[in-house]
């Protein structure tokens, strides 16, 4: 099932437990779900019942300060409701750019959808404080 959210079209595919939500850019100029990415990432887990989300990236084209702010908003979003976030799918600098961000200390990259589930439970990090 696909959806347009905020700058994206959006695959998601339902796996035992989690939620897998991948962004790529958009094939067409369709209507898009209003609101920014966090809250609609967010809204799409309750509609199919779940708290724990991999959010892929190997299909963005740059990751640019609204992809994060959007990502630090589902982040808080699914931490408040006890669920986990993880995020896969980063290269060259669009990793180094990442990491390189406040963000990265609070939701840590994995290099595959595989690796982000197969982390386990143990909690990543802190809550993140506000600015």
């Amino acid at each position: 099932m696909n959806h347009q959210i905020d700058r994206y079209d959006v695959g998601l595919e339902r796996g035992p437990d989690w939620l897998f939500v991948k962004l790529f850019p958009p094939e067409t100029d369709a209507p898009r779900r209003g609101g920014d990415l966090g809250h609609c990432l967010w809204n799409v887990a309750r509609e199919h019942g779940t708290n724990r989300m991999v959010v892929e990236l190997d299909g963005v084209e740059r990751v640019d300060d609204r992809l994060l702010e959007g990502l630090e908003v589902l982040l808080r979003l699914v931490v408040r409701d006890g669920g986990l976030l993880r995020i896969c799918g980063l290269e060259g600098a669009d990793l180094d750019r990442y990491e390189a961000c406040r963000l990265a200390e609070h939701l840590p990259h994995f290099s595959s959808r595989c690796e982000a589930v197969g982390a386990g439970s143990w909690e990543f990090a802190r809550p993140i404080q506000p600015r």
